[in-house]
């Protein structure tokens, strides 16, 4: 039992976030068992050594694949009924680690945030991407027509193969179909949209009255935190994934001196600032992105009473709106 808390104590400064780490060890049997990244296999060796303990940790390394749908859900466990506690969408690098059943375990390459998916969502053949898909949601068309066949569905930032353009439409390839999509969705992978806060504001307002759903990244359904991981993402502005992940980036802002596109913390809840009292945000209260004010209503008024901290991503003049 003392030694079980000796481990325990260790295994504790070792794994930081086990959200975002891979290290599913314990002590049994007089050694140390079970798996783990091999970024950890030294200290666990040795602490093994030094305490004189067998050793029967395997250490997995991940391989390379890519999200082969148009969402893909990463579950707590690899049961499809399992709680969802992240998403990916189309062209998303992710790295894969083991198989159990019908899911492996993968973390986003973009987050390390770790999940079960299922193996129907991954690819090695994926196209390389020359173009992000840049509305809320929208199809890939069998035709350059949008009374045509809708083959698949996309969501913002999906990467996109094109193989040609046609008039308004670009002709697209993926992993599984080819079809088509207006051009004027379409933003090259190597153009940079400029950031600021308007910018920022912009994009998330396009969220609006998207369903609320947690584990969700996508306008076709998300949650507070995702929808900040996503608006932010978009400026190549990389976040984690989750609200209390989120808070520890970025810079410490007096409630006196919010800005729009801050970032405003509550207990296990994130918003975006905008001008003046108003923020907005994916919240279960109203099930979808709404904009609310801290003067208006009683929930607004009562959230703001709970307000944890502000944090601020962006910097100098780029708050101008």
């Amino acid at each position: 039992m003392i030694f079980q808390e000796t481990f325990d104590t260790f295994k504790q400064t070792l794994l930081a976030d086990s959200r975002t780490q891979l290290c599913e060890v314990s002590f049994g049997g007089g050694a140390l068992v079970g798996l783990a990244e091999k970024s950890f296999a030294s200290k666990l060796e040795s602490f093994a050594r030094e305490h004189r303990i067998g050793f029967k940790v395997n250490f997995l390394e991940a391989s390379t694949q890519y999200v082969s749908s148009g969402r893909a859900f990463l579950k707590k466990s690899p049961d499809a009924k399992a709680e969802v506690v992240s998403e990916a969408i189309y062209g998303e690098e992710v790295r894969v680690y083991n198989k159990q059943g019908n899911f492996c375990r993968v973390a986003t390459a973009r987050d390390s945030y770790f999940g079960w998916m299922s193996v129907a969502d991954l690819g090695h053949n994926v196209p390389p991407a020359t173009h992000h898909f840049n509305a809320p949601r929208g199809h890939v068309f069998a035709s350059p027509s949008v009374a045509s066949e809708r083959l698949f569905e996309l969501a913002y930032g999906s990467f996109l193969h094109v193989v040609k353009q046609e008039g308004e439409w670009c002709k697209v390839e993926l992993s599984r179909v080819k079809g088509y999509v207006r051009g004027s969705l379409l933003q090259a992978s190597s153009e940079q949209s400029p950031v600021n806060a308007k910018a920022v504001i912009a994009l998330a307002t396009k969220f609006l009255e998207a369903p609320y759903v947690w584990g969700g990244t996508t306008a076709w359904g998300l949650d507070c935190s995702g929808l900040v991981q996503t608006v932010y993402g978009a400026y190549r502005i990389s976040l984690p994934r989750d609200a209390d992940q989120q808070a520890e980036t970025g810079e410490v802002v007096g409630l006196e001196d919010v800005k729009a596109a801050d970032l405003i913390f509550f207990p296990g809840h994130v918003a975006l600032s905008l001008v003046g009292p108003k923020i907005i945000h994916a919240n279960a209260q109203h099930m979808r992105v709404t904009i609310d004010d801290f003067e208006k209503t009683h929930y607004a008024k009562g959230l703001k009473e709970q307000i944890t901290g502000v944090k601020r991503l962006l910097k100098g003049g780029t708050h101008e709106t």
